[in-house]
C-alpha cells in the first residue's frame, strides 16, 4: 500500500495587542491589534502544496559541549522512537525536498543551555542557516526555529552533498525536538513492523505569569504527531501536525486595527 500523509497543517503565526495608557489621569487608552498567519494544509503528494513524508523526534538530548548530526535525506543514525531512520509508523525515509522543518529547545525558559543549529561541516544542508551562540541566533530554553516552503520545489535536499544539519548544546545540556515534513517521488511503503509503536512528542508552552514550561504530546501507530511551541509573552505559535483526514488549502493573512478611547 502506498504511503501518505493526511490532515496535514503547517502554521507559522503571531498576534499581539499593543496598548498605551495616557492622560493626566490615565483616562485615554490607545490600542492596536495586529496578527500575521501563514497556514498551509497540503494534501498527500509531491507537487505544490503537497507532502508525503514526515520525521519526528520529541525526546532528543545532547550533553553540554556535544553535538548530534541529523541526515535530512534518510535520517540514518537518528531514531525518533520507531527505529533508526524510520518515520512515526516504522517506514524508511528519503526526502528530496523539505516543506517544513522546526527545531525546539525543550529546556525550561529559565534553564541554561543554548541549542545551536547549523549546516554540518560535511555535506551541510545550507537552507538551514547558522543559528549559534556566537552569532546570537542560538535557541534558548523554550524557543524554536521554523522554516516553511510549500512551493515546488521546496527546500531541496541532495544526498551525499547537501543534507546534514548539526545540533550542539552550548553552555549546558539541551533537550530538543524536531519535525521535518517533506516529499519524495518514490511512493512506496516499507513498514518493517505492523504492530503499534509509540514515542513521546514535545509540546513546549510558556506562561508569562507562572514562568513555567511544560511538554506533552504523543506519536503512535495511528499516525498522529505534533510539535507546538507557544509563547504567551508574544502570543506567537508555531505548529506542524499530521493526523487522520485529508484537506488542502493555503492561507496567508495579516491584520491591523487601531482604537483610541477616553472621556
Amino acid at each position: 500500500m502506498a504511503r501518505s500523509l493526511q490532515s496535514t497543517t503547517l502554521t507559522i503565526s503571531a498576534a499581539t495587542t499593543v496598548q498605551n495608557t495616557f492622560g493626566a489621569n490615565t483616562e485615554y487608552i490607545s490600542k492596536a491589534v495586529i496578527s500575521q498567519d501563514r497556514i498551509n494544509q497540503p494534501t498527500s503528494g509531491i507537487e505544490v502544496n503537497e507532502a508525503d513524508r514526515v520525521f519526528f523526534k520529541s525526546n532528543g538530548s545532547i550533553s553540554s559541549g556535544a553535538s548530534e548530526v541529523i541526515d535530512l535525506y534518510d535520517f540514518v543514525g537518528t531514531d525518533g522512537g520507531t527505529g533508526d531512520g524510520r518515520d512515526p509508523v516504522g517506514q524508511t525515509l528519503a526526502l528530496a525536498e523539505i516543506v517544513y522543518i522546526a527545531v525546539a529547545n525543550t529546556n525550561a525558559r529559565t534553564a541554561s543551555g543554548t541549542l545551536e543549529v547549523e549546516p554540518d561541516s560535511t555535506n551541510g544542508w545550507s537552507p538551514m542557516g547558522t543559528h549559534t551562540a556566537a552569532t546570537g541566533g542560538g535557541i534558548t530554553g523554550g524557543g524554536a526555529i521554523a522554516k516553511m516552503a510549500v512551493a515546488d520545489p521546496g527546500f531541496v535536499v541532495t544526498d551525499a552533498s547537501n543534507h546534514r544539519i548539526k545540533l550542539t548544546a552550548n553552555g549546558a545540556d539541551c533537550g530538543y525536538s524536531i519535525i521535518v515534513v517533506g516529499r519524495h517521488d518514490a511512493d512506496d511503503s516499507s513498514s518493517s513492523n505492523s504492530s503499534s509503536s509509540s514515542s513521546s512528542a514535545s509540546s513546549s508552552s510558556r506562561s508569562s505569569t507562572t514562568g513555567s514550561t511544560s511538554s506533552s504530546s504523543s506519536v503512535s501507530s495511528t499516525s498522529s504527531s505534533s510539535l507546538e511551541l507557544d509563547s504567551s509573552s508574544s502570543q506567537s505559535t508555531t505548529t506542524a501536525s499530521t493526523s487522520s483526514t485529508s484537506s488542502a488549502s493555503s492561507q496567508s493573512s495579516s491584520s491591523y486595527s487601531s482604537t483610541t478611547s477616553g472621556p
